[in-house]
C-alpha cells in the first residue's frame, strides 16, 4: 500500500478502536469553541487583550483540528507536538486577559527570535493569580507541568518515546518506518493526546466566556459545557481505566 491507503486503513483501524468517540468530542468541542467566538461582543470591549486572546482562540481551533487530522492518521509524535502548542497558547490567552499590560507588550513585540517572555513565566503569572495560596497552587501547578512535560515528550523527540515510537513489529523482527503507528503504545498516546488537546481548548473558551460574554450567554453555554467535560472524561476513563487519574 502506498502512504495515502496506509493512512485511510489507519482511519478504519482506530474508527475501530474508539475513536470516533473522540472524533464526535473533537467535533463538539470545535463546535463549543465557535459557539463562544460568535456571541463575543462586536465592540472591542478592553483593547489589546481583547484582540489578542481572539486571535489565539482562532488559531487553537485550528490547532485543534490539526491534532484531529494527525491522531486519526496515527501520527503521535506530531499530534502531540501540536497539542503542546495547544496547551502553550491556552496559557497565553489567560496571561494577557489578567493583566492588559502584558497585551500591551505583546502587540509591541518585534523581535522574530524570542518570544515576549517565556512560557514558564507565563504560566507561573497566570497560577499566581489563580491560585493565591501557596499549597493549592504548587499542586496544581505539577499537575499542569506534567501534563506539558508529556505533551512536549513528543514535541522534542524525547528519547524515552522516541525508542518506542516509529518501530513496526515484522514477525520475529522489528523495523523502523515512518508509516502510521497502530501499536498499543501509539493508540494510548493519541487517547492522552486528544483528551489534554480538547480539555485545554475547552478551559480557553471557558475563560474567554467569563471575561467578556453576558452572563445570560454564560448560562446558555453552561449546558453544553457541563456536558462536554462530562464525557470526555468519562470518553478517557473508559479508553484508560487504570492511567486516567494521572492524566
Amino acid at each position: 500500500m502506498d502512504i495515502h491507503e496506509q493512512e485511510v486503513a489507519a482511519v478504519r483501524f482506530l474508527r475501530h478502536h474508539n475513536f470516533d468517540i473522540f472524533e464526535d468530542l473533537v467535533a463538539r468541542t470545535y463546535n463549543f469553541m465557535s459557539d463562544v467566538l460568535r456571541i463575543l461582543p462586536n465592540e472591542n470591549p478592553d483593547g489589546n487583550a481583547f484582540v489578542a486572546s481572539t486571535l489565539i482562540f482562532s488559531r487553537l481551533m485550528q490547532d485543534l483540528r490539526c491534532v484531529h487530522l494527525c491522531a486519526l492518521r496515527g501520527y503521535p509524535s506530531a499530534a502531540g507536538t501540536v497539542a503542546a502548542s495547544i496547551w502553550e497558547l491556552s496559557y497565553e490567552i489567560r496571561f494577557l486577559i489578567l493583566n492588559p499590560h502584558n497585551a500591551e507588550r505583546w502587540f509591541n513585540h518585534r523581535d522574530i527570535k524570542h518570544t515576549e517572555s517565556t512560557h514558564y513565566n507565563r504560566f507561573n503569572e497566570v497560577m499566581k493569580t489563580l491560585f493565591p495560596e501557596d499549597i493549592e497552587r504548587k499542586f496544581a501547578s505539577d499537575v499542569e507541568w506534567n501534563n506539558y512535560s508529556y505533551l512536549c515528550a513528543f514535541k522534542h523527540g524525547n528519547s524515552m518515546f522516541q525508542q518506542i515510537l516509529n518501530i513496526r513489529e515484522n514477525g520475529e523482527n522489528a523495523e523502523i518506518s515512518p508509516n502510521p503507528d497502530l501499536s498499543c503504545f501509539s493508540i494510548e498516546s493519541l487517547s492522552r493526546i486528544l483528551y489534554h488537546s480538547c480539555n485545554y481548548c475547552i478551559l480557553s473558551a471557558k475563560f474567554i466566556a467569563n471575561e467578556y460574554c453576558s452572563e445570560d450567554e454564560r448560562s446558555h453555554l453552561s449546558i453544553k459545557l457541563e456536558k462536554l467535560q462530562h464525557d470526555l472524561k468519562n470518553c478517557i476513563d473508559a479508553v484508560l481505566p487504570k492511567s486516567a487519574e494521572d492524566i
